[in-house]
């Protein structure tokens, strides 16, 4: 199972996630601790039907193959890149939370 090395940034990450929700800023969400980030990804594309681009930070094969499989803490959000832009990073920012852009979803009509 995944660890929990720093509990106040799960409980900031919850409070960014909550002030998202209520700010109506996600589009779709998953968690990545089952399966790792290729699996949440792969989900959501599935329960949009859409498709998917993905940036790894990684060059090397296996390092890339550990950022997609590994089971660690965290999650993956889909939103606009308007509010990614703004409003997103700004309430990450004020409560220490790392964001990333990973990619993007694909589709002439089901995703933004």
């Amino acid at each position: 199972s995944p660890d929990m090395d720093d509990i106040p940034l799960m409980r900031n990450a919850f409070l960014a996630v909550q002030q998202m929700i209520k700010e109506n800023l996600i589009l779709a969400m998953h968690d990545r601790s089952d399966g790792g980030l290729i699996t949440a990804v792969a989900e959501m594309c599935m329960a949009s039907r859409c498709g998917f681009e993905i940036q790894l930070s990684s060059l090397a094969l296996q390092a890339g193959q550990a950022e997609l499989f590994t089971e660690e803490l965290g999650f993956v959000m889909e939103v606009k890149s308007v509010h990614y832009n703004r409003r997103i990073s700004e309430i990450c920012s004020s409560l220490n939370v790392p964001i990333k852009i990973i990619g993007a979803t694909r589709s002439d009509t089901a995703c933004e």
